[in-house]
């Protein structure tokens, strides 16, 4: 389990939210995740009210 300093800074490094999974998934991976790793990541787009 990665702490969730180590979360933040991965996903602030990463701008793609696909590169960012990627990396979450990566580093769980290397910390030694042992069962199924899932990673929810929303883009949060502005919007201009007409």
């Amino acid at each position: 389990m990665l702490p969730d300093e180590a979360l933040a800074q991965i996903a602030d490094r990463e701008r793609d939210v696909d590169r960012a999974c990627r990396a979450l998934v990566r580093a769980a991976n290397e910390a030694g995740g042992t069962d199924n790793i899932s990673v929810v990541l929303a883009e949060v787009m502005s919007s201009v009210d007409s």
